[in-house]
């Protein structure tokens, strides 16, 4: 989840710059110009010099001898497709005219929106979220703690077993039944050793109360053969260092989510995808190679970089390569590779106990995405941005005849191309509109700043419990094994569970109600570790209770500050979240590990807390389900859906009308 790092925000740009490029709002003068234009004959004279005879059949602009059957996927009906032609059976009849292109959405039409083609690039896409999941849930397999107590070897050199040296020499804690990990008592080893284990143990030693830091440390290998923990010695006083080497992670994103959108906007989303890719191999594999464990973080943060990298510009290459309506599902249906990465770390863990190797076993299956190199296309949307249309032609008909699709010659698609270019051109009359809008809305300010203490928290609270959860194992005493394999197979329920929840009752009532809940399962869990129950069975289940709803309110988040706010600020309030989601990714390794050293139910109450205040907060943002997303800032409430039904024939006279205007401004410039 946490690279997750912009999934909904590259999602909503992309639909944001869909409506923008037409550079009108859902609802006005387009209704109004465009109502009297439907079911009659005009006669018209084309961007490219030629007379047809053109009707205008809910909105989309037809040739009268085409007829406009066929679904969406052939270019067809009068909605969606725009007029293609009939569709049916077999390979769809291409359409001659296509002066209806105004968008990308309307090419990826003639070519199919849910072929083979298609598919192809969901799983191509995803198997770069399956591996992502290995970098950023692995640390507590690659940093296990064995149990560990003082080493003493002038005791060891006299052939004394470990538990005489732990009798004699640890301190032990009659309240956890457990001998201490970081001290023991400051005797003279040297006598203790020449008076042997009977004579020390009948009381012959003098009391004392004093200790010390251990020399150095025995681990128990039984458990781990071999951890960064064991390597460096990240126990006691060098634990930081331990949580560091997961901290540095949300670094790591945090870098890239602000450098990566620039990076794959000039160089195209293929390269810096295949780039990623090898790079992720190379680091991921000379991490192995580590003197220290600083040279170890250093790679970790690396590492996260690039892998953060490479899940950005697969989400948008991903969301690029599908139509408007699926981009919701495919959205949705991306977390479910990420879900079974996660389940795939503990098996991986339980065979391999060494952390050179594990690391090595969790690189190893990127090497199947150097095959990008030969099967993964550029985006031919980025392409048709950058004017390299005889690429992106290339491009659409290999995916055209995957997807089993007839398209019109390739002078027409050309064409076609130019026309998206054109309708385009005006970005810099849309920026002045923006600082128009924001200009006018000046007095709403201070409510959109409210808004944003709000979500902004929320964020930061979400992600402690999401996080903090996830990582809790150690904390609970529970096989680690079993607790991540379920926190990752409960990631799949909590996405597809939420969908009908909030359909039916709506965003603020679950939002609320579901840290509420998951609130509650983690202060319980609290309680039962300040009570010290020793029932693993009831501390996994109501551990992994307050999973499952935190997973499916912190994705619940998400939506609610894309429904919340304007177009023009939408992408910096999801943006601003992700910040805040960063900074407490990066704190929770010390709560969990620093905090949870101390007092074992201490992070559970943080963790709670966090959760419960986020569901208080939740109750003060407003009820967006059946709304419109808001287009400028300071609207704060819009009409619903049952008091404004934008229609595809709407939608379909606004692009042609639009495009007009702006064909017609380039002219009058000209």
């Amino acid at each position: 989840m946490s690279n997750t790092g912009g999934r909904e925000e590259i999602l909503d740009k992309l639909e944001d710059n869909t409506m923008n490029n037409k550079g009108i709002t859902e609802k006005g003068r387009v209704d109004n110009e465009s109502d009297t234009m439907d079911s009659k004959g005009v006669k018209e004279e084309n961007e490219y010099g030629h007379e047809s005879d053109i009707k205008y059949n809910n909105g989309w602009k037809e040739e009268v001898k085409d007829g406009g059957g066929g679904d969406d996927d052939g270019g067809g009906d009068g909605g969606d497709g725009g007029g293609g032609g009939g569709g049916g059976g077999g390979e769809d009849s291409p359409p001659d005219d296509l002066s209806w292109v105004t968008t990308f959405e309307d090419l990826l039409k003639l070519v199919g929106t849910k072929g083979p083609w298609n598919v192809m690039i969901f799983f191509l896409c995803s198997y770069a979220f399956f591996l992502t999941a290995f970098n950023t849930m692995s640390y507590q397999f690659l940093g296990a703690t064995p149990d560990h107590w003082c080493l003493v070897p002038v005791l060891v050199e006299a052939n004394w077993t470990q538990q005489q040296i732990l009798s004699i020499a640890i301190p032990y804690n009659n309240v956890t039944g457990e001998y201490d990990s970081c001290h023991m008592y400051d005797y003279n080893y040297t006598t203790v050793a020449e008076m042997g284990y009977e004579k020390a143990r009948e009381g012959v030693l003098t009391p004392t109360n004093l200790t010390v830091s251990c020399w150095s440390r025995d681990f128990n290998y039984t458990q781990y053969q071999s951890t960064v923990v064991t390597e460096w010695d990240l126990v006691c006083e060098r634990k930081a260092l331990y949580s560091t080497t997961q901290s540095v992670l949300g670094i790591g994103n945090l870098a890239a989510c602000l450098v990566y959108g620039i990076i794959i906007d000039r160089y195209g989303r293929q390269r810096v995808i295949l780039t990623n890719a090898i790079l992720f191999i190379i680091f991921g594999n000379l991490i192995v190679f580590s003197p220290s464990v600083n040279v170890y973080i250093l790679g970790r943060g690396i590492v996260s970089f690039v892998k953060t990298g490479l899940y950005i510009s697969c989400f948008v290459f991903l969301m690029e390569s599908c139509a408007i309506k699926y981009r919701s599902l495919v959205g949705s249906l991306s977390v479910i590779p990420w879900a079974l990465g996660y389940m795939t770390i503990p098996g991986i863990a339980y065979l391999v106990r060494t952390w050179r190797l594990l690391t090595v076993c969790l690189t190893l299956p990127a090497l199947v995405s150097i095959s990008y190199i030969w099967i993964l296309p550029e985006s031919p949307r980025w392409l048709i941005q950058k004017g390299r249309h005889s690429q992106a032609l290339t491009v659409l008909k290999k995916a055209a005849k995957m997807n089993k699709k007839s398209l019109p010659p390739d002078p027409l698609l050309l064409q076609a191309m130019e026309q998206v270019t054109c309708c385009q051109q005006k970005e810099s009359d849309a920026d002045k509109s923006i600082w128009a809008a924001i200009k006018s809305s000046l007095p709403d300010i201070p409510i959109f700043g409210r808004k944003v203490s709000l979500i902004f928290c929320i964020w930061f609270f979400g992600a402690m419990g999401y996080f903090g959860i996830s990582f809790n194992a150690t904390n609970i005493k529970v096989d680690i094994y079993l607790y991540i394999f379920m926190s990752g197979f409960l990631e799949i329920p909590s996405y597809l569970l939420m969908w009908p929840a909030i359909a039916y009752y709506g965003r603020k009532k679950i939002h609320s109600s579901l840290y509420f809940v998951s609130g509650v399962c983690i202060l319980l869990l609290m309680a039962l570790l300040l009570l010290q129950v020793q029932n693993d069975v009831l501390l996994l289940t109501i551990s992994l209770c307050g999973k499952l709803f935190i997973t499916a309110v912190y994705q619940l988040t998400w939506i609610c500050t894309t429904e919340l706010y304007s177009t023009i600020h939408r992408s910096q309030a999801v943006g601003g979240g992700l910040l805040m989601a960063d900074i407490a990714f990066i704190s929770i390794p010390y709560v969990n590990d620093i905090l949870g050293d101390l007092v074992v139910w201490a992070p559970s109450a943080v963790l709670g807390c966090a959760s419960m205040t986020a569901g208080l907060l939740a109750c003060l943002l407003p009820e967006t389900r059946d709304n419109y997303m808001p287009e400028i800032l300071g609207e704060t409430k819009y009409p619903s859906t049952q008091e404004i039904q934008v229609t595809d024939e709407a939608v379909g006279r606004r692009r042609k009308l639009e495009c007009d205007r702006r064909k017609e401004e380039n002219v009058d410039e000209v």
